[in-house]
């Protein structure tokens, strides 16, 4: 017996997933906030030269809002946003999120924290589909198709791009990479030839097929159980924490399509 989920639940579950994820992200920008306040390495004094390019009219926008001060406003404001969100979900919000996110992706010249900041875009453009058009099926599952394929893309472009490189095949690539982030769990049995080599064809293995996911609902929970230890042991091994939430947020959607028939 398969696992359903209604595109409904799908929606509800990704919402407040991904509203988890950008509270998370604001709670860290509010703990660094001295680092792109007055004086700081991020300070908008430093990044204002990257935007001398755009028109006279979006620098006085970007001067207002992307000041020191003003953009620890629009993190604040992502913060309630995204708590508001994970008890009630609601367009309104979620169209304020895009907007700060945006925002705040914008201050650092396209993304804070790369893949993560991405995806959390992806699944909140999904999002605001989904619900603009959850007055019709087609409308909802095209939202949910949207972030759905999206995930599928990221592990699968990263599984082709690995294993088309001798590096990363040898297990190279890995080792060097724990030793460089990885901390003292690096420095130990990870770093062994053998054992690296083992562990980046599973790593392959489970990227370069991930399309599979979509065959069935038992198949699609294998590997959504499958990624939840990838990105959890990332978090842990090397501080990825940011990528957990925006990728989990992905998974309802996963589920959903893995048990859509539409000819059936």
């Amino acid at each position: 017996m398969e696992f359903q989920i209604s595109p409904q639940q799908a929606l509800l579950a990704s919402q407040r997933l991904i509203a988890l994820g950008l509270l998370q992200q604001s709670v860290e920008f509010v703990g660094i906030r001295h680092a792109f306040g007055p004086g700081g390495v991020w300070s908008w004094e430093i990044l204002r030269r990257d935007f001398l390019g755009f028109p006279k009219s979006l620098i006085f926008f970007f001067d207002y809002v992307l000041n020191d001060g003003h953009f620890f406003g629009v993190i604040i404001l992502q913060m309630v946003l995204a708590g508001m969100s994970v008890i009630h979900p609601n367009g309104l919000c979620f169209l304020g999120l895009f907007l700060t996110h945006t925002l705040i992706c914008l201050r650092w010249r396209g993304t804070f924290n790369g893949g993560s900041d991405f995806m959390t875009l992806v699944v909140l453009i999904g999002v605001l589909v989904a619900r603009s058009g959850a007055e019709t099926s087609l409308g909802l599952t095209l939202g949910l198709a949207y972030v759905g394929f999206q995930s599928i893309a990221s592990y699968w472009v990263a599984g082709i791009s690995k294993i088309s490189s001798k590096y990363w095949r040898s297990g190279a690539a890995l080792r060097a990479f724990l030793a460089e982030y990885g901390g003292s769990v690096g420095e130990g049995w990870v770093l062994s030839p053998r054992v690296s080599k083992v562990l980046t064809g599973l790593i392959l293995a489970f990227e370069c097929s991930f399309p599979l996911a979509l065959l069935n609902s038992r198949i699609c929970l294998f590997y959504l159980g499958i990624g939840f230890c990838f990105h959890f042991s990332n978090s842990i091994l090397l501080g990825l924490n940011r990528f957990i939430l925006p990728w989990f947020a992905t998974y309802p959607a996963l589920l959903f399509l893995s048990q859509f028939r539409p000819w059936s």
